[in-house]
């Protein structure tokens, strides 16, 4: 897990998780979570920049991520760094007795 702060204050976390069985080894899964608060400051595009690099570092051949199909504003951010929509997974998330479908977004490394 990785924070990213302004002036001390949390304002951003991305989590990184890989299976080290052989067949499942050369990709990771990643989750990106920026406060409301500081949308629209090159937070999410500073984590994702980063997030991309230490992949490349760690010679991922690539990374998967799941996004909300509503949230417009985090696919627009993972199209802009080369990410692109692989499937629909529905009913995937509940909030408040509502179901929602994701997206499953993949970005290919090499």
């Amino acid at each position: 897990m990785i924070g990213g702060f302004i002036d001390d204050h949390l304002v951003s976390v991305v989590n990184i998780a890989s299976s080290q069985k052989d067949r499942l080894s050369h990709k990771s899964d990643i989750g990106i979570s920026v406060l409301k608060e500081f949308w629209n400051m090159g937070v999410g595009s500073s984590m994702m920049e980063f997030i991309i690099s230490l992949c490349r570092k760690d010679n991922f051949r690539k990374i998967d991520l799941l996004v909300n199909e509503e949230n417009e504003r985090a696919i627009k951010l993972y199209e802009k760094y080369g990410f692109i929509k692989e499937g629909l997974l529905s009913r995937d998330i509940q909030i408040d007795g509502v179901f929602y479908s994701s997206y499953h977004m993949g970005l290919k490394l090499d």
